[in-house]
């Protein structure tokens, strides 16, 4: 566990971004244990203290952080959070705060569908995935992908910057 350090607003900053998920959360309330509830779940800013065997995060480094299921004292809406280590990945100087915090949505559903048993299943594809990889490099984006070895020579071909042994891949 460390603690972040909340930014207040004064006359040269304030940031503030809001995750438009919330209020369809509000309405399903899966998630909310006890009305009234906080809604606050994700949070960038600059890491306060860090427990002594916190060894990934310093105190000083920026962060984001996705704080879904914690504890209502554990959210981002008060003036320090304490966040786990597991949820927390750091963000580059040059990222302001306000867009850093809105990517932890979007991340943490796509891992859910994706990854999560009973969410979207999604069978392993089928078909060579040359057209989407040369669509993406041609678009700009960086490729990483897995690959068998015996394909490392086509992943570089088509451009991908960066292919991981599939052998290598945890499914955990």
């Amino acid at each position: 566990m460390f603690h972040v350090r909340r930014v207040v607003a004064n006359p040269c900053f304030i940031g503030v971004a809001t995750n438009p998920a919330s209020c369809l959360l509000q309405s399903i309330g899966s998630w909310v244990d006890k009305w009234p509830t906080i809604l606050s779940y994700d949070l960038a800013d600059e890491v306060v203290s860090t427990g002594t065997d916190v060894n990934s995060i310093a105190s000083g480094q920026r962060v984001l952080e996705c704080a879904l299921h914690l504890d209502l004292k554990d959210r981002s809406l008060w003036q320090y959070s304490i966040v786990r280590v597991d949820v927390v990945t750091p963000i580059t100087d040059d990222m302001p705060f306000v867009q850093a915090a809105v990517i932890p949505p979007p991340l943490t559903t796509d891992a859910a569908g994706l990854n999560q048993k009973g969410y979207l299943d999604l069978p392993l594809p089928k078909t060579p995935p040359r057209s989407r990889v040369r669509l993406a490099v041609a678009s700009g984006f960086g490729v990483v992908t897995t690959a068998s070895t015996r394909n490392f020579g086509v992943c570089s071909d088509l451009g991908v910057q960066h292919v991981r042994s599939l052998g290598s891949v945890s499914s955990g």
